[in-house]
């Protein structure tokens, strides 16, 4: 009697494990998961641009300049799909988001009025964020072509 319960046992154990062996690292995208949050975040109006793999978005809302704001001002984030979770977020004046390849998000910084230097080519100013990890990484260095 005991062996017919304990295989009773461990079919319905063998059931309900195959029943639950869904890939749970890689997360289905809905558009509710970083709507909601893009709404909170930066209101209304914030658009939504998945990365070519659909392991993150970017949610981007650009607002327009006004006589006491004369700059662009660009409030984003970036929400790791498969992690469910915002993982970095910045606001900026004057500058562009966007994303470079499948896993970098590409910010750049347009300066204000600035003397040029007639010996060294302008530098881009802004910064490179890994989508997944949230890792940020200066373009100090990197020359303008």
């Amino acid at each position: 009697m005991k062996q017919i319960a304990h295989l009773v046992l461990l079919l319905v154990c063998m059931y309900l494990f195959s029943c639950s062996s869904r890939d749970v690292t890689k997360r289905e995208m809905t558009p509710t998961d970083f709507r909601a949050i893009a709404t909170r975040k930066l209101g209304e109006g914030a658009e939504s641009i998945p990365n070519p793999a659909k392991t993150a978005v970017l949610c981007v809302k650009r607002s327009k300049p006004t006589t006491l704001m004369p700059q662009h001002q660009v409030s984003f984030f970036i929400y790791n799909v498969a992690e469910g979770k915002v993982v970095f977020e910045d606001n900026l004046a004057n500058g562009s988001v966007g994303w470079k390849d499948e896993r970098l998000v590409l910010v750049e910084i347009v300066p204000g009025i600035e003397k040029l230097d007639e010996s060294s080519p302008p530098q881009l100013r802004g910064y490179l964020v890994d989508a997944l990890t949230g890792q940020k990484s200066d373009l100090g260095k990197a020359v303008v072509h």
